[in-house]
């Protein structure tokens, strides 16, 4: 998200450069939507791709679409092209197959490996969403179907229609309702979460969570950022999604997810995340 416009102001060559550091350390799956930078960074990262033939092959391309911006092409109240209409959401299958179809043509790849509705559209159709994206699936265009940002009970009706493969959240130790309902929903029905802004609110937590996230850090020689990251690593069936564009940050990310991490250690955190024992 922060690659283009909205953050880094990669050029083209500069992100093929990060493109290949990334791919060194590991790293092999990408997640992009079709609004990041303005509708300008996925663009972006097919010019920087195209500089390298081969590279797009290293990673594994996950992509979103759903939102509709007001700067968004064609975004105009009808019958006053002057007048942009507000941000909504789109699940119409004409939409999706429109950003599914640029988005790889972008990137110069054949396949995603998987295509996340962005946000749950209020005015969904879910038998015309399950046939879009039983489509893309057995065209080759994309490798599995997922949800972005979905409840419970959302997740449950378009999963009655479609096998889901991934729903991509808000969730951290500072905001983890997701462990109360979503996570075992996901688990039942072999869904992976992908746990974005997974250090939120780290510079305005509490006191008694700060000197958890010290004394816990010390015992494992982290640092307060990466005890939050192994912390969501931990749980069984969720992946995180890591928002960086410093080499450096990213390295310890790795290190983060790799060291191992006691039970005793995730609920001490957990409680001081909540300020009270379990029950």
């Amino acid at each position: 998200m922060r690659w283009g416009s909205w953050g880094a102001q990669h050029s083209p060559q500069s992100l093929n450069r990060f493109l290949h550091q990334v791919s060194e350390l590991g790293f092999r799956r990408i997640d992009l939507a079709d609004i990041y930078g303005d509708h300008s960074t996925t663009t972006l990262i097919g010019a920087a791709l195209r500089l390298s033939p081969g590279l797009s092959a290293r990673f594994a391309w996950i992509a979103k679409g759903g939102i509709v911006m007001p700067s968004s092409p064609g975004n105009f109240i009808q019958g006053r092209p002057d007048r942009p209409g507000p941000q909504y959401y789109n699940a119409s299958s004409e939409h999706l197959r429109r950003v599914l179809d640029a988005t790889r043509s972008a990137l110069g790849v054949a396949r995603l490996e998987r295509f996340l509705l962005h946000r749950i559209d209020y005015l969904i159709q879910v038998d015309a969403l399950a046939e879009f994206a039983r489509s893309a699936i057995a065209g080759g265009d994309i490798a599995a179907f997922g949800l972005s940002n979905a409840s419970a009970a959302q997740l449950q009706l378009v999963d009655r229609h479609v096998p889901l493969s991934s729903n991509q959240i808000e969730f951290a130790l500072t905001h983890n309702i997701a462990l109360d309902g979503m996570l075992q929903h996901c688990q039942a029905r072999n869904i992976e979460i992908q746990a974005y802004s997974p250090l939120k609110d780290l510079a305005n937590i509490g006191a008694e969570l700060a000197d958890e996230l010290d004394r816990v850090g010390a015992e494992y020689g982290l640092t307060s950022a990466q005890v939050l990251l192994r912390w969501l690593s931990s749980i069984p069936g969720v992946q995180v999604v890591i928002g960086s564009t410093r080499l450096e940050r990213l390295q310890e990310a790795i290190t983060a997810c790799d060291t191992d991490f006691d039970r005793v250690a995730w609920y001490r955190l957990l409680s001081a995340a909540r300020g009270s024992a379990m029950p």
